[in-house]
């Protein structure tokens, strides 16, 4: 595909007559856009709703993370006053909290994007101007 410049340059190059429909048609369906052109086609709503999807993603995946993710061989322990046992400090896998919590936040915005801008014509599910997802 030709860009801009390119279409420009063999119009002014092409010899003086009318030009028929096919010949416009033609033209322009070879001018091809610069990918650094295309403009943000979100909306200042849709972007909150995808902001507001993230912010339940990490909550909803803090919630599952479950007890592995405590290191239990690192735990110190010692006795205080009246026999009590407190548990000084312990250790975490936070590899294991980051990796669920970026999964959780990957699948999130992938569903969101695919309900956004679905890619079959066909699809009811778009989230319409005003709508939180």
């Amino acid at each position: 595909m030709k860009n801009l410049q390119d279409t420009v340059a063999s119009v002014q190059n092409a010899p003086s007559s009318i030009f028929t429909k096919d010949d416009v048609l033609n033209l322009l369906n070879g001018i091809e856009i610069p990918k650094e052109a295309v403009i943000n086609p979100l909306t200042d709503f849709q972007i909150q709703s995808l902001i507001k999807t993230i912010h339940e993603a990490i909550g909803d995946n803090v919630s599952d993370i479950d007890n592995d993710c405590i290191d239990r061989d690192s735990a110190e322990f010692s006795l205080n006053y009246n026999n009590t046992i407190e548990l000084d400090s312990v250790g975490f896998d936070t590899d294991q909290i980051v990796d669920t919590i970026t999964n959780g936040i990957d699948e999130a915005i992938e569903k969101w994007f695919e309900r956004a801008f679905p890619e079959s014509e066909e699809s009811e599910d778009v989230i319409p101007e005003g709508e939180v997802v």
